[in-house]
């Protein structure tokens, strides 16, 4: 998927739950803010990302580190980063919550490519994919349309 769909399904899906965790207006907007960085967070390993070329020196160490659709393109990394946040960095709930919500809905649309990625990753290496298309292919809009009426769905069940 193309970065501007991953920051517009991220985006979109932090602005439908939010109203439903938050009171605040601040955590609101820390929230989605933080969902928006999430949302494109794992596309720090490709060379050519938004958030790549927004943050090179990162951009420059993750490349050393990882490979592309490789750890950061996992839950456990999602997993990891939480453990990171609660021992070390405390940041606050809407925007860990945020970040987290944006980081998936990442990988939930990866898995509607080609490329797919590793879900029970460490446990198995085996990318899942539900479709055969390829970045920025027209069925990569309509999955992401798909995807967040299930969001807007859910919000009107609960």
């Amino acid at each position: 998927m193309k970065g501007t769909l991953h920051l517009t399904f991220g985006t979109a899906s932090a602005v439908v739950i939010s109203t439903q965790l938050f009171a605040s207006n601040n955590d609101v907007l820390l929230f989605i803010g933080s969902a928006m960085f999430g949302s494109l967070l794992p596309d720090l390993d490709h060379k050519t990302s938004i958030i790549s070329n927004k943050l090179p020196v990162l951009a420059f160490i993750v490349h050393r580190f990882f490979s592309r659709r490789g750890m950061l393109h996992t839950p456990l990394f999602i997993f990891l980063l939480s453990i990171f946040n609660i021992h070390i960095l405390h940041f606050p709930l809407p925007m860990w919550s945020g970040l987290a919500l944006g980081y998936l809905c990442h990988l939930i649309q990866d898995t509607f490519t080609k490329g797919g990625i590793m879900w029970l990753y460490p446990i198995s290496k085996i990318s899942i994919h539900f479709s055969n298309a390829k970045s920025g292919a027209i069925s990569n809009y309509f999955v992401t349309f798909f995807l967040f009426c299930l969001i807007v769905g859910w919000k009107y069940i609960l």
